[in-house]
């Protein structure tokens, strides 16, 4: 059951600082767990926009980890977004590896997570398990929002991102970002249009 109810959240949507985050890795093997073996920190970006008032957007972008948790620390966003959120969050918050579990301390306790791979399995009636981000896109008529195909080829083929050019992989970071923020806000619009508390519940973290 989350701690949060539906008011806490719009009253956060509305006036509050929303902050898309994701991070890039070393390639991630094969039947290994990434909480247990987590992958190298390569890069991460980070999105803080607010949709009122004034509707301002700010980017953060860093190879550095201590630096992207220390400007998500200091800007204490009210909503944090991503996609498989809990892995990001792993990252950033034990970046050697050395907890096998480990709560996201770099945010404050009334921070709301929104997790949009929950969001998606969520509303697809529990039957798309894992659902990828190009996938959660295509489910809520969002599939023309697409990732660099080349990047994305290369890395499902077994291409270690840490190989790639670092203004390729932090262009293709951004567009991971851009697209997130995108497909979050599209499942807000859906659930409200629901008007289904039960749903909202069930992916507040």
């Amino acid at each position: 059951m989350s701690k949060y109810n539906l008011d806490d959240f719009h009253k956060a949507l509305d006036g509050g600082t929303i902050c898309v985050l994701d991070v890039e890795t070393t390639l991630i093997e094969r039947g290994k767990s990434v909480f247990c073996e987590p992958p190298r920190y390569l890069v991460g970006e980070t999105l803080m926009y607010t949709l009122f008032p004034g509707r301002k957007t700010k980017c953060f972008c860093s190879n550095d980890v201590y630096k992207l948790r220390d400007t998500l620390a200091s800007t204490n966003p009210d909503i944090v977004v991503g996609h498989n959120l809990p892995f990001d969050l792993k990252l950033l918050n034990d970046p050697l590896g050395l907890a096998r579990a480990s709560r996201p301390t770099i945010f404050n306790t009334n921070c709301i997570y929104w997790d949009t791979s929950v969001a998606a399995y969520m509303m697809s009636g529990q039957t798309h398990k894992f659902p990828s981000l190009e996938k959660s896109l295509v489910d809520v008529g969002l599939g023309h929002l697409s990732k660099d195909s080349e990047v994305s080829e290369a890395i499902k083929a077994g291409t270690c991102p840490s190989t790639l050019h670092s203004n390729i992989l932090e262009r293709y970071l951004h567009q991971d970002v851009l697209i997130t923020k995108e497909l979050f806000n599209k499942q807000v619009e859906i659930l409200n249009d629901r008007r289904d508390k039960s749903f909202f519940n069930l992916v507040l973290q």
